[in-house]
């Protein structure tokens, strides 16, 4: 027995035609939405709220021109808040700061309130506190003023060594700041300038010391420091110094015989010379025929060292007719 099947269609061809999907299944789809969403919705409702504190960031605006903040309000305000932890965790990598408006304050000290309404939280979040619970800002009024700059020195150059000289560039700077602080400065130092070591003079920059409220204009002005190191001088009495005459082939005496010498100089080349090395002292009787003179002596002084006082000032010089072996000086 055989079972013959056919289908619709032309010349016996198998006919497909896509069949719309029935109402009941779109039915289903939006339901299973529905559903999931429903069930993301009680899930996110049983999740348990918790408490937590925050820090914001305190920012003011509004100040007037030529007024400055002496005393600065606290730079945070410690929140304390309650909600779902993931709104929370969302806000603590949000910069969220609390806006202090100072638009039509004038100098003198003000407090304003701390708001809670106006802490910016997203949805969801309730403010339970806030620590301080009042902002307190001093308001001045700004002035200018141009005062000499004056560097500053820390330790000390070796021994024989001293500073004779520093110059600041420039040597006079404008600050600005709260009219009660800035009006008694007189003059701004510079940082320490290290001396410890220093045989020889050098240039330097370096900054001001500004106190807090303090500052330039124009602003972060740095200061080149020029400083003269020299080596340390001291007076010194010699011992007597013989006096010869020069220049004479002739029997030579010479009235008073010594001189004494007082001088000045760096103390390392003093202390190393004896007491008269170096030092030369004669009569230039150069051309002179026999018979009494008076004359000054030349004084001759090692490198750096200088002629404070010689005593006595003249000498009387004696060239007699008998020739005698020509004097040399005193190496």
């Amino acid at each position: 027995m055989h079972t013959s099947v056919s289908f619709p269609g032309s010349n016996g061809d198998i006919s497909t035609r896509r069949q719309p999907t029935s109402r009941p299944v779109v039915a289903l789809q939006a339901f299973s939405v529905l559903l999931a969403l429903c069930l993301w919705m009680a899930l996110y409702s049983c999740t348990p709220e918790r408490e937590a504190e925050i820090s914001l960031p305190v920012r003011t605006v509004g100040l007037a021109e030529g007024l400055v903040l002496l005393a600065q309000p606290p730079l945070h305000i410690a929140v304390t808040l309650r909600g779902k932890p993931s709104a929370i965790e969302k806000l603590l990598g949000a910069d969220q700061p609390y806006t202090l408006d100072l638009d039509g304050v004038g100098p003198g000290r003000h407090q304003f309130p701390v708001t809670l309404e106006r802490i910016p939280l997203p949805v969801g979040l309730e403010v339970l506190k806030a620590e301080p619970t009042v902002l307190e800002v001093h308001v001045e009024r700004e002035m200018t003023k141009t005062v000499p700059v004056s560097l500053s020195f820390t330790g000390d150059p070796p021994e024989g060594y001293l500073v004779s000289g520093s110059e600041a560039t420039p040597a006079e700077v404008t600050l600005c700041g709260p009219e009660s602080v800035l009006a008694p400065i007189e003059t701004i130092l510079t940082k320490a300038i290290d001396l410890s070591g220093r045989t020889q003079s050098f240039r330097q920059e370096t900054a001001l010391e500004l106190i807090e409220g303090i500052r330039t204009q124009p602003e972060d002005q740095s200061i080149l420091a020029d400083v003269t190191v020299a080596e340390q001088s001291t007076t010194r009495r010699l011992e007597p110094i013989p006096v010869v005459g020069l220049g004479s082939d002739r029997a030579v005496t010479v009235v008073p015989k010594e001189i004494q010498l007082e001088v000045v100089g760096p103390i390392r080349s003093l202390d190393k010379l004896p007491q008269t090395e170096g030092f030369r002292v004669y009569v230039d009787l150069e051309g002179l025929k026999p018979g009494v003179y008076v004359r000054r002596a030349t004084i001759e002084l090692p490198v750096g060292i200088q002629l404070i006082q010689a005593k006595p000032k003249l000498f009387t010089v004696t060239i007699s007719e008998t020739a005698g072996q020509p004097e040399k000086p005193p190496e």
